[in-house]
């Protein structure tokens, strides 16, 4: 039987099983105890010598040659502590990846993995850890079927394609959850839109940009057509910037309203400074020459 360690904060969890490993130890004289890594035992367990092998820390590829030595792997957890509930059981599935039975404090997490007798076995005090130990030491079968039913359940339920779904639904329903939804923001009044007053003609018409046949074109009469053009497509530009304003106001609330206004006129003004850069560049070019 064996006991892995990979940090050096497993002493106190050690210490607990120890006492059921000791009378194991002085009951069957044909057993041995690995330790593998940096777990400290007692002073108690120097008698048994040879029996007791210390494995330093090892590289994780050596693991599994190190678990599929071992009959028993051993998974001793300190009782109450909410720090252990925390821990995952990846003692338990890297022994069943092996086919190694595993004997487990019955913490939360090994809790959800193993089933009692089925896949491994779960102590909580010294008496059971000493018998589930000497059971497992007496039946080579119940090991066997174990070992087997651990390695099983573990590629079925436990394999790296079946935590990436779980994985993944937990990033993409996280965000979810921690930010909840939050209604826009709404204006306090409702938006009225009234039609205009049913006049013959328009308000604003639209200027004539060409000239009439019955009166010949004045000098200059394309530069002064397409200032009005321009000033009427001004004018309907600003009407529906002001129903698009008027909606986005009722709809969406006062602040994404003004920062879209503003984005708006943060656009059209850089339009603006294009169009007079270009305006001299031409000039420059139109300009004659200097005698």
């Amino acid at each position: 039987m064996g006991c892995l360690s990979g940090t050096d904060t497993h002493d106190h969890d050690w210490r607990h099983v120890e006492p059921a490993v000791e009378r194991l130890l002085e009951s069957r004289a044909d057993t041995e105890l690995w330790l593998i890594g940096l777990v400290r035992p007692s002073a108690a367990l120097e008698r048994f010598g040879p029996r007791v092998r210390r494995i330093p820390f090892q590289e994780w590829r050596n693991l599994p040659g190190l678990l599929r030595d071992l009959d028993v792997n051993l998974a001793p957890l300190q009782p109450e502590s909410r720090f252990n509930d925390a821990k995952s059981a990846i003692k338990w599935l890297e022994a069943a990846l092996s086919a190694t039975p595993t004997v487990a404090s019955p913490s939360e997490p090994f809790r959800e993995v193993i089933r009692h007798g089925e896949n491994g076995m779960l102590a909580g005090t010294e008496d059971e850890w000493t018998s589930a130990l000497q059971l497992l030491v007496d039946d080579g079968e119940m090991r066997s079927r174990l070992g087997r039913r651990a390695q099983r359940d573990a590629l079925l339920g436990w394999s790296p394609h079946l935590q990436a779904a779980r994985y993944l639904k937990i990033l993409e329903h996280g965000p979810e959850r921690r930010r909840p939804a939050r209604a826009p923001d709404r204006a306090p009044w409702v938006a009225v839109a009234h039609d205009e007053p049913p006049l013959p003609v328009v308000l604003e018409p639209y200027a004539d940009a060409s000239p009439s046949p019955a009166h010949p074109p004045s000098p200059g009469w394309r530069h002064v057509a397409g200032w009005q053009l321009l000033g009427a497509r001004a004018r309907t530009a600003s009407r529906s910037l002001a129903r698009k304003g008027w909606r986005s106001l009722a709809h969406e609330g006062p602040k994404t309203t003004i920062r879209r206004t503003l984005t708006a006129a943060r656009r059209g003004l850089r339009v603006l400074d294009d169009r007079r850069r270009w305006w001299a560049a031409v000039r420059r070019t139109r300009r004659p020459p200097d005698r």
